[in-house]
């Protein structure tokens, strides 16, 4: 997930940075400094890849998508008759 993807994500799902804290687990000056700057505050190589994963996880179980193309962008799922 790139930084754009969670600031789209997030955007979508009108969570404040404290909010995706509480659904991540990631702090939220964690997320807000990846979004800013595309790195996670002060952390670096899997540490940082795991909080990623962890936010990206958190985006999905609110029920968005994320396009891994040239595209790069983050739509609502379509929900399930």
């Amino acid at each position: 997930m790139t930084p754009k993807q969670s600031e789209q994500a997030r955007r979508l799902l009108e969570w404040t940075f404290t909010q995706a804290e509480e659904a991540s687990g990631v702090p939220a000056v964690h997320v807000a400094t990846y979004e800013r700057t595309g790195h996670m505050a002060k952390l670096r190589g899997r540490d940082s890849v795991n909080r990623i994963q962890a936010l990206r996880a958190a985006f999905e179980r609110a029920g968005l998508e994320f396009k891994d193309d040239a595209q790069r962008g983050v739509k609502l799922r379509k929900a399930e008759p």
